[in-house]
């Protein structure tokens, strides 16, 4: 009896030990209208506080293509407990550091001429989310998973012009069931980005999950509340789902039997730089091709593509999580 309570108080405190994990992704972001696409493939690596992040980073298709170049390589190293992240050039030994915390932005004042119209002349008239388990499986990097299908249909009336707009997000998700050696890595990255977004005063989610919401606000000056309302009844859906999406394969478009219509001509702006300019580059075109003055019908307005390649608890060595010998400090771009 006393030796089978040492074996379970020693299984025990196994279960409790803190091990690090490692998790592979590959994510594309599509624009209209010519732009082009992002795509990131990165594994990041995590132990307690600390990240490590390896990966690369590329502009393919329309402008982005023809002014991306090769892919960049991208390398931080994220210490919580030191509040510090180091920015890696692995090519010319050197790395940068900098806070948790980003300059705060100076506030730019938005000139009446070209804002988001009136918040009362678009209403939402519609606003039906379905989720279709279809049947279909099928192995992907190893998870063996089953396809769910998330539609959000969205209809907005013109109260002005007296038409009315419909936008359908469909999400194909293949779902696969949580192991625990995926829970325990997912758990290691969520309690990482939980902290990180309290020490760095971010809500946690925040950013890129109200993408949508922004562009649908920017482009009919809907109220904002609403349209969050109405877009977190997708998320609800998506919550029933059991599993977790190996793959998410989004796409917003209007839908077929929308009126086409012709673009507006309008000033160019300066490309933007960093990758502050990418995400508002981003939102703006999300927001500009969303308004049925910019898009013609059945076009895909925004997708996006994300795809775990794997998830594993591992023993990550603590020189992942330095600079490395020999590098030279240098002041941030």
């Amino acid at each position: 009896m006393k030796k089978n309570l040492t074996v379970l108080l020693a299984a025990a405190l196994a279960g409790t030990c803190l091990a690090g994990a490692s998790l592979t992704t590959f994510t594309r972001f599509t624009l209209p209208a010519g732009v082009g696409a992002t795509e990131v493939t990165m594994t990041s690596e995590y132990d307690g506080g600390k990240r490590n992040e390896s990966g690369t980073t590329k502009m393919t298709g329309g402008v982005l293509g023809l002014v991306a170049g090769r892919a960049q390589e991208l390398a931080e190293i994220t210490r919580l407990d030191r509040e510090l992240v180091w920015s890696l050039d692995h090519k010319g030994k050197t790395y940068a550091e900098r806070g948790l915390t980003a300059p705060k932005a100076e506030a730019v004042e938005v000139k009446a001429e070209g804002s988001a119209p009136p918040p009362d002349r678009y209403r939402v008239t519609k606003a039906e989310v379905s989720v279709t388990t279809t049947g279909a499986e099928k192995t992907i990097n190893g998870y063996p998973c089953k396809e769910h299908v998330l539609v959000f249909e969205l209809g907005i009336e013109d109260t002005v012009e007296k038409t009315t707009l419909t936008q359908v997000m469909t999400n194909n998700l293949w779902m696969t069931p949580l192991t625990d050696e995926l829970k325990a890595a997912l758990k290691a990255q969520e309690d990482f980005q939980r902290e990180f977004a309290k020490k760095a005063g971010f809500e946690p989610g925040a950013e890129g999950t109200d993408m949508g919401a922004s562009a649908l606000v920017m482009a009919y000056g809907l109220d904002p509340a609403v349209t969050a309302e109405k877009l977190a009844q997708a998320a609800e859906e998506l919550e029933k789902l059991d599993g977790y999406p190996v793959v998410s394969d989004l796409k917003w478009q209007l839908k077929g039997d929308a009126p086409a219509v012709v673009e507006d001509e309008e000033e160019e702006e300066p490309a933007p730089s960093g990758l502050g300019g990418l995400g508002s580059m981003l939102g703006k075109a999300v927001a500009k091709v969303a308004t049925p003055k910019t898009q013609p019908a059945a076009d895909v307005l925004f997708s996006s593509y994300a795809e775990l390649k794997s998830a594993m608890v591992a023993d990550i060595p603590a020189g992942r999580f330095e600079v490395p010998e020999g590098y030279t400090r240098v002041e941030p771009k």
